[in-house]
């Protein structure tokens, strides 16, 4: 996993997307597009995974705001798609 890794930009949409509760149908065009075969697919879900691992560790901060956002369960959304994503 490497910067200028062409995979790494469709992983991390991918994550973005399920983070919002979204359909993943543009990753899935994007790689049909790019020709990627079933262990680019895999390492597109692994990477996926790290991107989940990184969205989780910003659960609870408060960045920019007065105080943390409310949970509102999306822990244990992200905690359940990295499940997904490494099953």
């Amino acid at each position: 996993m490497c910067f200028g890794d062409p995979l790494l930009t469709p992983a991390l949409t991918k994550m973005a997307l399920l983070a919002r509760h979204c359909d993943t149908d543009y990753v899935q065009d994007w790689l049909e597009l790019t020709g990627a075969n079933d262990e680019a697919r895999a390492v597109v879900d692994f990477y996926t995974a790290v991107f989940c691992v990184d969205f989780l560790a910003e659960q609870g901060h408060k960045f920019d705001r007065e105080r943390a956002a409310p949970d509102g369960g999306q822990t244990a959304y992200l905690e359940a798609t990295l499940r997904d994503l490494l099953a």
